[in-house]
């Protein structure tokens, strides 16, 4: 699954729990068998993890991961390279404090992602870099469950050892 779809499902979680919030709080309200304090718990606990936790960790995807790739996938996914097939700006920006004219645009790229030991396939990803070149060869890492899961690394190779293969193409891509 893709970073955007698990930001929609985050989304739809939110939607669904805000419509469901009160009739499922009210249902564990009228347990009367229950003492007060377990019934005001169970019910806070509900919402903390039915609205609050997917509502959180859709902010975190919008303006982390989408800002600076998911360093998650980053830190555990397995690094290689792509070229870049396609790019385009699309008609979302992502502010984080910024006025709207001024806040970075989104982009999605398709990319032909060559891993070692891997056929290489093509996967698209967005984020808020500057528009990448169609034919540049960019790093990435790319989840090892799910290969459509892909982040391209805009410079954080640096923090952590990187394979030779990675490496220069991070020193070709930020010289």
């Amino acid at each position: 699954m893709t970073v955007s779809r698990i930001s929609s499902a985050c989304w739809a979680m939110v939607a669904i729990m805000t419509l469901a919030i009160w009739p499922a709080a009210s249902a564990v309200m009228n347990v009367h068998a229950a003492p007060v304090a377990i019934r005001v718990t169970l019910t806070v606990v509900l919402a903390a993890a039915g609205w609050l936790s997917p509502f959180c960790y859709a902010l975190y995807l919008r303006h982390v991961v989408l800002r600076h790739g998911d360093r998650a996938l980053l830190e555990r996914g397995m690094l290689g390279t792509a070229r870049v097939l396609s790019a385009r700006r699309t008609a979302e920006v992502n502010q984080s404090g910024e006025s709207g004219w001024h806040a970075p645009w989104v982009y999605e790229y398709v990319l032909l992602v060559s891993l070692p030991g891997r056929a290489p396939y093509r996967a698209s990803c967005r984020l808020n870099t500057p528009e990448l070149a169609p034919g540049s060869t960019v790093p990435v890492a790319a989840s090892p469950r799910n290969r459509q899961r892909v982040t391209i690394d805009i410079g954080q190779a640096a923090a952590r050892p990187a394979a030779p293969a990675v490496a220069a193409a991070a020193a070709t891509l930020f010289r």
